[in-house]
Protein backbone atom coordinates (compact mmCIF):
# COMPACT_ATOMS: atom_id res chain seq x y z
CA UNK A 1 0.00 0.00 0.00
CA UNK A 2 3.29 2.43 -0.14
CA UNK A 3 2.66 6.04 -1.05
CA UNK A 4 -0.04 7.32 0.54
CA UNK A 5 0.21 5.24 4.30
CA UNK A 6 3.67 6.23 4.25
CA UNK A 7 3.18 9.55 4.46
CA UNK A 8 0.69 9.71 7.35
CA UNK A 9 1.67 10.43 11.10
CA UNK A 10 2.69 6.94 11.56
CA UNK A 11 1.08 4.30 13.36
CA UNK A 12 3.49 2.48 15.23
CA UNK A 13 1.54 -0.72 14.29
CA UNK A 14 -0.01 -0.97 11.62
CA UNK A 15 -2.55 -3.75 10.07
CA UNK A 16 -5.46 -5.00 7.97
CA UNK A 17 -7.79 -7.71 8.69
CA UNK A 18 -8.43 -9.04 4.81
CA UNK A 19 -10.91 -11.43 5.02
CA UNK A 20 -14.14 -13.13 3.55
CA UNK A 21 -17.78 -12.79 4.40
CA UNK A 22 -18.69 -15.23 7.10
CA UNK A 23 -15.24 -16.30 8.15
CA UNK A 24 -15.46 -15.05 11.93
CA UNK A 25 -13.93 -11.75 11.21
CA UNK A 26 -16.28 -9.55 12.86
CA UNK A 27 -15.49 -11.61 16.08
CA UNK A 28 -12.11 -10.87 15.54
CA UNK A 29 -12.34 -7.39 14.60
CA UNK A 30 -14.72 -6.79 17.75
CA UNK A 31 -12.23 -8.37 19.91
CA UNK A 32 -9.63 -6.23 18.70
CA UNK A 33 -11.49 -2.87 19.41
CA UNK A 34 -12.62 -4.38 22.88
CA UNK A 35 -9.18 -4.56 23.71
CA UNK A 36 -8.75 -0.54 23.13
CA UNK A 37 -5.17 -1.19 22.37
CA UNK A 38 -5.10 -2.97 19.07
CA UNK A 39 -7.00 0.14 17.20
CA UNK A 40 -10.36 0.35 15.64
CA UNK A 41 -10.62 -1.82 12.79
CA UNK A 42 -13.90 -1.38 10.85
CA UNK A 43 -14.52 -1.49 7.22
CA UNK A 44 -13.20 2.17 6.59
CA UNK A 45 -12.90 1.56 3.37
CA UNK A 46 -16.16 -0.06 1.69
CA UNK A 47 -17.09 2.40 -1.01
CA UNK A 48 -21.17 2.16 0.37
CA UNK A 49 -19.83 3.11 4.29
CA UNK A 50 -16.93 5.97 3.50
CA UNK A 51 -19.73 8.60 2.99
CA UNK A 52 -20.44 7.76 6.71
CA UNK A 53 -17.47 7.79 8.37
CA UNK A 54 -16.50 10.66 6.41
CA UNK A 55 -19.23 12.72 7.36
CA UNK A 56 -18.14 11.32 11.19
CA UNK A 57 -14.90 13.19 10.64
CA UNK A 58 -15.68 15.79 8.52
CA UNK A 59 -14.11 15.00 5.20
CA UNK A 60 -15.61 13.93 1.66
CA UNK A 61 -14.39 10.76 0.59
CA UNK A 62 -15.13 11.56 -2.84
CA UNK A 63 -13.48 15.10 -3.25
CA UNK A 64 -10.12 14.44 -1.64
CA UNK A 65 -9.97 10.35 -1.18
CA UNK A 66 -5.76 10.79 0.39
CA UNK A 67 -7.58 13.29 2.66
CA UNK A 68 -10.37 11.04 4.03
CA UNK A 69 -7.95 8.25 4.43
CA UNK A 70 -5.57 10.78 6.25
CA UNK A 71 -8.35 11.61 8.58
CA UNK A 72 -8.96 8.05 8.99
CA UNK A 73 -5.86 7.19 10.24
CA UNK A 74 -5.34 10.12 12.61
CA UNK A 75 -8.87 9.60 13.92
CA UNK A 76 -8.82 5.88 14.44
CA UNK A 77 -5.59 4.98 16.00
CA UNK A 78 -5.62 4.29 19.45
CA UNK A 79 -3.61 5.66 22.21
CA UNK A 80 -0.68 3.43 21.77
CA UNK A 81 -0.48 4.46 18.28
CA UNK A 82 -1.64 1.11 16.41
CA UNK A 83 -4.35 1.60 13.23
CA UNK A 84 -5.89 -1.19 12.31
CA UNK A 85 -8.72 -1.54 9.47
CA UNK A 86 -10.57 -4.43 7.97
CA UNK A 87 -11.06 -5.13 4.07
CA UNK A 88 -13.78 -8.10 2.11
CA UNK A 89 -11.45 -9.75 -0.50
CA UNK A 90 -14.08 -8.76 -2.86
CA UNK A 91 -13.30 -4.87 -2.98
CA UNK A 92 -9.63 -5.24 -2.01
CA UNK A 93 -8.64 -4.47 -6.13
CA UNK A 94 -10.88 -0.82 -5.82
CA UNK A 95 -9.15 0.35 -2.58
CA UNK A 96 -5.90 -0.30 -3.69
CA UNK A 97 -7.00 1.12 -7.45
CA UNK A 98 -8.46 4.54 -5.25
CA UNK A 99 -5.03 4.74 -3.66
CA UNK A 100 -3.03 4.59 -6.81
CA UNK A 101 -5.05 7.25 -8.61
CA UNK A 102 -4.45 9.61 -5.64
CA UNK A 103 -0.88 9.68 -6.53
CA UNK A 104 0.23 10.27 -3.09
Amino acid sequence: MGGLFHKLRHPRRCYVVCTIPRSGSNLLTDGLRATRRAGMPKQFFLPKSECGYGADIGLDPNTDYSGYVRGIVNSKTTHNEVFGFKLMSWYLDDFLARLRATHA
